[in-house]
């Protein structure tokens, strides 16, 4: 692993793109048009981050909804997921 120097939030990078990767899916598999609430975030983290390393990252947050699927139903997990998401980014007017 590099270290880096510390740039605030930069060690949050591989947390928000599983969390992104795990929106992905839910987005997908709940049929959901809603915008991501911290793409400013994750814009910055692609910047720092390479890409097979993101990708690896979204593919683990893809695979944690599906073990979530496996223990729930696709309502409960759809319903729980995009209740998380601020009022702004889970209601398009």
């Amino acid at each position: 692993m590099l270290a880096s120097t510390a740039v605030s939030g930069a060690e949050d990078c591989p947390t928000r793109f599983q969390k992104y990767g795990l929106f992905l899916q839910a987005k997908r598999s709940c049929g959901q048009d809603t915008e991501y609430p911290q793409m400013k975030a994750m814009r910055s983290c692609a910047k720092e981050t390479p890409q097979e390393v993101a990708i690896k990252l979204i593919d683990d947050g893809r695979r944690e909804w599906a073990r979530g699927l496996m223990r729930s139903s696709l309502g409960s997990m759809c319903e729980e997921m995009f209740a998380k998401l601020p009022p702004s980014a889970s209601k398009r007017r």
